[in-house]
């Protein structure tokens, strides 16, 4: 994403809701502004780890594998009868 303005003189914060992206690594970078000029940026990578929002890959790709095996079952079905 883009970088995001928070206000603050002496102390900032931003709170950010994980819970619409993916688990996995993230780098959060911030920097400062004095009306005239930038900071240098100051990095930080967090890992962000939503309960229940386990991989589900692997259930994605057994629907595929079953779809597969009725169409080629159905397939079967219908050429063997048509003999």
């Amino acid at each position: 994403g883009g970088w995001v303005i928070v206000n603050g003189i002496t102390k900032w914060n931003y709170s950010w809701d994980t819970t619409s992206i993916e688990n996995g690594d993230y780098v959060i970078q911030a920097r400062a502004y004095d009306g005239k000029d930038y900071s240098n940026i100051e990095s930080i990578t967090v890992t962000v780890k939503n309960e229940g929002k386990a991989n589900n890959t692997w259930i994605y790709m057994l629907v595929v594998i079953v779809l597969i095996v009725l169409i080629v079952i159905t397939a079967y079905l219908i050429v063997s009868r048509r003999r």
